[in-house]
This record gives C-alpha cells, structure tokens and sequence, in this order.
C-alpha cells in the first residue's frame, strides 16, 4: 500500500483531494501533504492504509464497481463472504500448501501443525515464513522451513 496507490484510487473514483481527505477522516492539507510526498509530513502509516482500505470499500459499495476496492480489501471481502457461507478460508500460495500438509508424517507436516496453531504465523509469501521461522528459530523455535520450501519450490 503506498500513496501512489492511494492517489490513483483518487483519480479512478474522479475525487478531489479534499474528498477523499474527508472519505479517509484527514484534513484537506495533511491528504494534499500525504499524497505529495511532503517531507515535513510523516510517512504513510497504518493507519492512513487502514483509511484507505475502508474508503475504497465504501466506494466500491457506494458506486457498485469492485475495481474502485483495493485488491486487499478484496481478498478480505472474499474471505469474509466464504465464512459467512461457511466455508473454510485456506490462504493462496506457499501458506495455503503449507496449511493442507498437516496430516504428512515428516517435517513438513510438523511445520503444517505449528502453523495451524500459531496465530501469528504469517499468512504471506514464502519469504515472510521465512523470516517469521528464521526468527523463531533464533528463540529456540522450529528450523524446518527448508524442507517445506524444497517441496514447493522444487
């Protein structure tokens, strides 16, 4: 999430600064600063994607038109539609292999079963379990990522 991503959801939605300001809860000159790069303005933080997320949202909804949410927040509308349906949320890539390999009787399925149980395990790419276990590991976790990531990563 980056304010380039935010000034064109901006221009796609046809808003002026000043909306979108009042859409994400900022003053019209901290946007215009934000969207400008201002370097007397702090860095884009969490909680302006969090404003932004919810601001595409509101206008995707609003305007009937899935383009204008932002891919994250379509993947979190999706995952949220499957649960209300009852459905199980299995993550895409290298997370959601991983997950479906706990009933294996190796070191990978031992990795599968600490994932499924750590609620922080990352829910991203195959680098960020990376650094995720590498730190574990540094604490006195679990070291077999390698094995997993030999099998996706053949």
């Amino acid at each position: 999430m980056s304010v380039q991503e935010m000034k064109a959801l901006r221009e796609r939605a046809g808003l002026t600064q000043a909306q979108m300001a009042e859409r994400m809860g900022l003053g019209k000159t901290a946007y215009v600063d934000l969207e400008l790069g201002d370097p007397d303005w702090k860095k884009f933080k969490d909680r302006h994607r969090l404003a932004l997320e919810m601001a595409s949202l509101k206008l995707a909804v609003e305007r009937g038109d899935i383009s204008l949410a932002l891919p994250s927040v379509r993947r979190d509308a999706l995952d949220l539609a499957n649960l209300i349906r009852g459905e199980q949320v299995v993550p895409d890539g290298f997370v959601g292999w991983l997950l479906d390999q706990a009933d294996r009787n190796d070191e990978v399925g031992d990795l599968a079963r600490d994932a499924k149980k750590d609620p922080h395990f990352p829910q991203g790419s195959a680098g960020d379990c990376l650094n995720y276990l590498t730190k574990r590991g540094r604490e006195g976790g679990r070291s077999d990522l390698m094995v997993a990531l030999d099998e996706f990563f053949p």
